[in-house]
């Protein structure tokens, strides 16, 4: 069963990520912080991709936002997902209608 409940009766799932004692501030953070965060530019690529029939950044995206706190090693020079998207926006989004604010 992938939920537990607590002392104070709060449904928690049992995987939940726990802080070792002795964990240093950046562990903490890191662990405490998701790596990949989702932003409207990146959906604003793939949803236009999809449109010309091309969905794989769509399901990169999925895979992205199903464990954001993981470490992914995409294989090939194309499916780097460091390189991809962590990073801040590209400049064309930051001047693009609808994006440029909320990147």
């Amino acid at each position: 069963d992938p939920m537990s409940t607590s002392s104070d009766d709060t449904t928690v799932p049992s995987n939940w990520r726990t802080l070792p004692s002795n964990a240093t501030p950046y562990e903490r953070m890191k662990i405490s912080n998701p790596k990949y965060v989702l932003r409207e530019w990146m959906l604003v690529e793939a949803y236009g991709r999809a449109s010309k029939g091309d969905e794989n950044m769509v399901f990169e995206l999925l895979d992205l936002v199903s464990d954001p706190y993981g470490e992914r090693d995409g294989g090939d020079d194309d499916d780097n997902y460091e390189e991809k998207y962590f990073k801040r926006a590209p400049d064309e989004a930051l001047t693009a209608g609808g994006t440029a604010f909320m990147s």
